[in-house]
């Protein structure tokens, strides 16, 4: 996502910030041995370079 934003000319520099604040939840897909939800985390921040994550399962 990083990349796609910076690719942009009139892209934030703070692009780390813009992320966190518009993605809220991930929700990880897994189809071994069957399609299933993985895991959910919550975005809760960023720190020394870092995404801070909630894990919500």
């Amino acid at each position: 996502l990083r990349l796609l934003i910076s690719r942009n000319e009139s892209a934030p520099e703070n692009i780390n910030s813009l992320i966190t604040l518009s993605i809220n939840i991930i929700v990880v897909l897994k189809t071994i041995p069957y399609r299933h939800v993985h895991q959910i985390m919550r975005v809760t921040g960023f720190k020394d370079n870092q995404f801070l994550f909630e894990e919500l399962t």
